[in-house]
């Protein structure tokens, strides 16, 4: 059986700010490691667009695929004339680009640590949205709808008691 998750929906259901102090406790590990800066007007972007990410990394298990989509890469030809000269950052986030890869690599440790142990972040969110990740739809925090289906041991569960998932 499929399961529909509208992640946003749902993770009101669960409670926004239960769910964000476990996203800012693996933000604030790669913030701080990395020393990275954020504006106060990208704070919320920063968030949803890492809880973004992380959801379809946990539910994928694919670090590598929570790496692309936590890495912004620019390209600027301006720079050196007949040369493209590319640029990669975390998220909405500024620094160096050392400070941008150090970031990258220190969230993607702590998404492999997790799924290991199945606790913090990753196991929050294995609960709240149960089942091997079959596909996602939508670009943004706001948009995103994860579909799961059962496995052969059942759905685990779910840390909600209300029916904020449709099946089909």
């Amino acid at each position: 059986m499929r399961y529909y998750f509208h992640v946003a929906q749902h993770v009101h259901d669960y409670g926004r700010l239960k769910f964000y102090d476990a996203v800012r406790e693996v933000l604030v590990q790669v913030l701080e490691t990395s020393r990275l800066s954020v504006s106060e007007y990208d704070i919320r972007r920063l968030y949803e667009d890492f809880a973004t990410a992380y959801i379809i990394g946990v539910k994928s298990r694919n670090p590598e695929l929570f790496k692309e989509m936590v890495m912004t890469v620019a390209y600027d030809e301006n720079t050196i004339p007949g040369t493209t000269v590319e640029s990669i950052s975390f998220l909405s986030t500024q620094g160096t680009e050392d400070q941008h890869i150090l970031a990258i690599g220190t969230a993607a440790d702590i998404l492999i640590r997790e799924l290991e142990s199945q606790t913090g972040l990753a196991g929050l969110i294995n609960s709240m949205f149960p089942g091997q990740l079959e596909n996602w739809s939508g670009e943004s925090f706001s948009e995103l709808v994860i579909i799961c289906y059962d496995t052969l041991y059942g759905s685990f569960g779910s840390v909600l008691s209300g029916p904020t998932a449709f099946a089909s």
